[in-house]
């Protein structure tokens, strides 16, 4: 599965607090050899926004939007086309970033990513 570059997202809850940081670089190597890292990466890799299950809410969705600029901003610098994550609210967020921000990436989950790979 090399179609394209693909990034890998760290969730706040998952990366920094859980410490599941190169398990998921390993997946993606394994099915890619078109990972590109973003910078700052791991425990140091930015919030997408949507932390604390903000993504799940309608309430803060303008917040939200400003909020994960920054994140948008180190998407595109990756040159990805698709962006791993394995938190569903970072699914989410990432995806209205993508509409919002015309990053025109596919957002996936690591598990996502691993059932493509069996089908191809």
């Amino acid at each position: 599965m090399s179609c394209c570059p693909i990034t890998y997202h760290d969730p706040c809850n998952i990366g920094r607090y859980g410490g599941v940081i190169q398990e998921p670089r390993n997946i993606i190597r394994a099915l890619s050899s078109d990972f590109v890292e973003m910078e700052p990466s791991g425990a140091w890799n930015y919030c997408c926004g949507g932390g604390g299950g903000l993504a799940a809410t309608g309430d803060y969705g303008q917040l939200r939007m400003q909020v994960g600029k920054v994140k948008t901003e180190q998407i595109r610098r990756t040159g990805a086309k698709v962006v791993v994550t394995n938190c569903y609210n970072c699914m989410t967020q990432i995806r209205e970033l993508n509409d919002k921000y015309k990053l025109g990436v596919k957002v996936k989950s690591i598990v996502e990513l691993v059932a493509d790979s069996l089908e191809s």
